[in-house]
């Protein structure tokens, strides 16, 4: 069973990749950690239009006060890369975007996502 205080599920190790989601969000400014944690957690939380649409909403105001992605601790780098490997469609063109610090390209990723959930398939 999860520990929902120390190590909640929905926070924990993403497919393939042996890091959790504070191991890269710690690192963040607050706009910039929500927009990565709602995105991490969009298919483990069981509200993943919520919780894209909660991403979106954080990055469009990290784009806004121009807050861009640290990643100031080796395993940021390494966790955005094991993120882009692991995952597909435009999941991964939004954490290909993080790590160029691209926010128009991880808004528009977002969008995208939440129209094909808001049209009944997978994002």
């Amino acid at each position: 069973m999860a520990d929902n205080v120390d190590h909640p599920a929905h926070y924990a190790k993403h497919d393939g990749v042996d890091f959790e989601c504070i191991d890269l969000t710690e690192w963040q400014t607050f706009s910039t950690g929500n927009a990565i944690k709602y995105l991490w957690r969009f298919r483990s939380k069981g509200r993943p239009l919520e919780d894209l649409q909660k991403s979106l909403w954080y990055a469009r105001r990290a784009a806004m006060l121009r807050q861009g992605v640290s990643q100031a601790n080796i395993n940021c780098v390494d966790i955005l890369r094991l993120l882009i490997d692991h995952t597909q469609g435009f999941e991964r063109v939004a954490w290909q975007a993080l790590a160029e610090n691209d926010w128009h390209g991880y808004i528009e990723a977002l969008g995208r996502m939440i129209e094909r959930l808001e049209n009944g398939k997978e994002a």
